[in-house]
């Protein structure tokens, strides 16, 4: 079945093979077969982009692009986002994980109303067991101002790109 792919997941990673490990695990379970993961790895020396190269065999969703020279997380996740074609954008975290089916749930809040232009998930990262329903925001200024006056858990944003 081919599928027009709605959804970009960007994936920053530098390293942190271990903690991928885990990450990949969670957000590969996804049930959608319509989005894309971009893994852009920033110069790692742990075996990360290797054991990418070998996972993307095996998981035709994962695109894998490796850095030249080391960008740190704000370039190498601008690179990221530079090669988002599709409709809807997320960015996800090399050392997160995820419960349930975040990026269905992001897609399904997408294509019901069509004028948000930002989800945030609002992760509870000091209780990994607590699930919190995620906030919807129109476009704009008002919806920046409210996501990032969450804190720093920016993983887990998904984006309308034409906003």
């Amino acid at each position: 079945m081919n599928l027009e792919n709605k959804l970009s997941i960007v994936l920053p990673t530098f390293n942190r093979i271990n903690n991928l490990k885990i990450s990949l695990e969670t957000y590969l379970k996804t049930k959608r077969q319509d989005v894309i993961f971009l893994i852009v790895d920033d110069c790692s020396t742990d075996g990360t982009y290797e054991y990418l190269k070998d996972l993307s065999k095996v998981d035709i969703r994962i695109k894998i692009f490796r850095q030249e020279k080391n960008k740190h997380i704000n370039g190498n996740s601008l690179d990221g986002f530079k090669k988002v074609t599709t409709p809807y954008a997320m960015w996800l975290s090399d050392d997160d994980i995820m419960i349930g089916d975040y990026i269905d749930e992001c897609i399904k809040v997408f294509e019901k109303i069509p004028s948000v232009g930002i989800v945030h998930n609002r992760c509870n990262q000091t209780n990994k067991n607590a699930l919190e329903k995620f906030n919807l925001y129109k476009g704009g200024e008002e919806a920046m101002r409210r996501i990032f006056s969450q804190g720093s858990a920016f993983p887990g944003l998904a984006y309308r790109m034409s906003c």
